[in-house]
């Protein structure tokens, strides 16, 4: 885990309107300077909207588990959504609010050593290309962006350098990094509209992995059954415990469907 190292009222002004930390703003992580924006990562969405941020790197997000947002919000409606470089899934499925997630163990190294973490949230429903443990190329589609785990349409895309599934922002925690460092020139350009639309924009309990179920699992029950059970009880009941209960599957069976 890291510790903040730079100050979230740092503020630029883009189109007029408050924006993100401005590149040159951010102090260096390490040397050689701008490791990250030199591995020219491609941005996780195109089309209309994909150059407005909706919700920005640090802003303050009261009654979440973390304080400050964790990555950024892109204002596209169910436009395409990219594997930003090459590297491996580590989570292609939804949680219990029905919120899709994708998650990318990179192939790029973080300053620490450890590998880089992305993550896409909130995707539309039935759009993942992609499954846990499949390998995936810089620029490819793994998904379209939506509105799913009740939100409005977006795209929620972040990056860590702690291999953490779920990243902490809070006071004393920075898990995450800030997509500045990757796409200085590109966020310079964009938009930042007013962020009023998070304003009832909290998740559920995506720490809790009883309240994630992986693709892999939805496919070994069976998507239309799945779908059925899921629909059928309120979000506090849908997990993989009760799931397990319902279909009859023991821990060996759940343990067999994600050996690779």
């Amino acid at each position: 885990m890291r510790i903040p190292k730079s100050v979230l009222a740092s503020t630029i002004m883009v189109a007029g309107l408050t924006g993100i930390v401005s590149a040159k703003e951010v102090k260096p992580l390490a040397d050689p300077d701008d490791i990250y924006g030199n591995y020219k990562w491609t941005w996780p969405t195109s089309g209309s909207g994909s150059h407005v941020i909706t919700g920005k790197y640090g802003e303050l997000r009261e009654g979440e588990r973390n304080r400050y947002h964790v990555g950024i919000d892109i204002g596209v409606y169910e436009k395409p959504v990219y594997a930003v470089a090459d590297g491996e899934v580590v989570k292609s499925g939804q949680f219990n609010d029905g919120a899709q997630v994708i998650i990318i163990e990179h192939d790029d190294t973080a300053t620490n050593g450890n590998q880089l973490y992305t993550r896409y949230l909130h995707l539309k429903a039935k759009s993942r290309l992609v499954k846990t443990n499949d390998r995936v190329s810089e620029g490819e589609k793994i998904a379209t962006s939506g509105n799913t785990g009740g939100v409005k349409h977006h795209l929620h895309f972040d990056i860590n350098d702690d291999e953490d599934e779920s990243p902490e922002f809070n006071d004393n925690v920075e898990d995450t990094i800030n997509p500045y460092y990757f796409y200085p020139h590109d966020l310079d350009r964009f938009a930042l509209v007013a962020s009023e639309q998070h304003a009832d924009h909290v998740h559920g309990d995506y720490d809790n992995p009883d309240n994630y179920f992986d693709q892999l699992l939805i496919d070994y029950v069976g998507e239309e059954r799945f779908d059925e059970w899921f629909e059928s009880l309120e979000q506090s009941e849908r997990t993989v415990t009760n799931l397990k209960r319902y279909f009859n599957l023991s821990h060996e069976d759940v343990e067999n469907v994600f050996r690779k």
